[in-house]
């Protein structure tokens, strides 16, 4: 059974299947040209470094922001909180509590931590205080997406399912987020040892209405695999069917491939 896994794991690679690892991360659908960096951010960072030298300095992910078309409202921001955290009688040279913070300089911070392996837990914990701190539903399913992304490279599979469910909670199967997330789901389930609850997640999921093709088929052939794996020969048995009747002479070589895993699947059931 654990050679049918790898198997399925590594043909879903193959064909370019959304999967935990090969999967690529949330994007914009449009995303603006690369500009310079904005001129401030060096300055604005030196005066967090005067006020709040722990937090990770700024220009270090300037150039990841999702969305340079904001890039100057979000300094604005900062600088506004800057100047009035440095205006306070006899503040404290040091950290100041999260919940003064702008949740941008937050985002910021830990996208940065993100970026350093040897930082995850920092990665994490910096995440749940932006998805705290979201004000909207994008902002927090963000933040819980990368934090379950954070606990995944520590491969710590069960606080990563917990993050990716509350992913699938908060953005909903509607959306391209909640979708990855709900296949990730699938995944660290499976690695935490729970075949049954991964099964069920990539059954809520195949079961979303208007998915995308690539998504169907790669949710079908997964709850085709984990029903195999939990004892539901019959349900196997009728989803790799349908793969192998929907794709077998698809125009497109890699739903041919997926027609062909199901295939080789369903003669292991025979």
């Amino acid at each position: 059974m654990l050679s049918r896994f790898l198997f399925l794991v590594a043909g879903a690679a193959a064909v370019g299947l959304i999967g935990y690892v090969s999967a690529p991360r949330h994007e914009p659908a449009a995303r603006a040209p690369a500009t310079a960096p904005d001129p401030r951010v060096a300055e604005l960072a030196a005066r967090l470094d005067q006020i709040a030298p722990r937090l990770e300095r700024i220009e270090r992910v300037a150039e990841r922001l999702d969305s340079v078309d904001h890039m100057g409202e979000r300094l604005d921001r900062i600088d506004a909180w800057l100047t009035e955290v440095a205006s306070r009688p006899g503040a404290p040279v040091g950290e100041p509590p999260a919940a003064t913070v702008p949740i941008e300089t937050l985002r910021l911070r830990a996208k940065a931590l993100s970026t350093d392996a040897s930082r995850r837990a920092d990665a994490i914990e910096a995440w749940g205080a932006v998805a705290e701190r979201a004000t909207d539903t994008d902002q927090k399913a963000e933040a819980l997406f990368e934090q379950a992304e954070a606990y995944g490279k520590l491969e710590d599979w069960k606080h990563a399912a917990d993050s990716f469910r509350k992913v699938v909670e908060t953005a909903g199967l509607g959306s391209e987020r909640g979708r990855t997330a709900a296949y990730r789901l699938g995944w660290c389930e499976a690695w935490s040892g729970d075949n049954a609850a991964a099964y069920r997640s990539f059954r809520q999921l195949l079961d979303t209405p208007g998915l995308p093709k690539s998504v169907e088929a790669a949710a079908r052939l997964q709850t085709a695999s984990f029903a195999s794996a939990t004892g539901d020969v019959a349900t196997a048995r009728r989803e790799y069917e349908r793969l192998v009747s929907d794709y077998s002479d698809d125009g497109l070589e890699h739903y041919r491939k997926i027609a062909k895993a199901a295939s080789d699947c369903l003669g292991e059931l025979r």
